[in-house]
């Protein structure tokens, strides 16, 4: 009995693999399978093997699983990009109806003022560049309401607004807190990590026009 043959032999009695056996011998499985053709294992080593390749089901769906995640979120991430890049230069038109739908969406439709909430910081950013472009309203008439939880940081929380905003301090009001029950217990799972701000402009004329612009967008969808 050659050398190989004698530690292929233990090998297994030890509970390897052919694969295992094959890459530490480098013999053709074919030639352990004619090898091993009359070996007894014993339950403990059949158990140990079984146990084995269980384990390495396990981790072989396991990554086939986690690749396949990827795979997907790879082509989905793809076409996100692909769909992004059909979008070019916003004309101020453009910028003009995107404010006034999101306006319609979220925006106050009473008090005969300008009044908008939100929580997403590119919202936000794209409301103020609504007023400053198309309304022709400058920041300093602009004034900021923030609402955030009894356990956020207010000084965090307000400088955040301030740098999406581009507001001065001074048109912040003082920070409200949530104080609704079913809003505290819930908030761990669907927290807003900086709140949400209200941005008013107290211009009556300003309000019905964008009243004016929504009904507007209304009738050129529908005609």
């Amino acid at each position: 009995m050659n050398n190989n043959k004698i530690k292929a032999i233990n090998f297994r009695k030890q509970g390897k693999s052919y694969n295992e056996i094959s890459k530490i011998l480098v013999v053709p499985k074919s030639t352990l399978s004619y090898w091993f053709k009359r070996i007894e294992l014993t339950d403990k080593v059949l158990n140990k093997m079984k146990n084995k390749s269980r384990l390495a089901w396990s981790k072989n769906i396991t990554q086939y699983n986690k690749n396949r995640a990827e795979k997907i979120k790879k082509y989905h991430l793809d076409n996100q990009s692909s769909a992004a890049n059909e979008i070019k230069k916003i004309s101020d038109y453009e910028l003009k109806l995107t404010g006034v739908i999101l306006y319609w969406a979220e925006g106050g439709k009473r008090g005969n003022r300008f009044e908008f909430t939100n929580s997403d910081p590119v919202i936000i950013r794209i409301i103020i560049k609504f007023l400053n472009q198309v309304c022709l309203v400058q920041n300093s008439r602009i004034k900021a309401q923030i609402n955030i939880h009894q356990d956020d940081s207010p000084q965090k929380v307000l400088k955040y607004w301030q740098s999406i905003t581009g507001l001065s301090r001074k048109n912040f009001y003082k920070i409200m807190y949530y104080n609704n029950i079913a809003s505290k217990n819930k908030r761990q799972k669907n927290r807003l990590p900086f709140g949400t701000v209200q941005l008013r402009v107290y211009d009556k004329e300003l309000f019905n026009k964008v009243i004016g612009w929504i009904k507007g967008v209304e009738k050129a969808i529908y005609v």
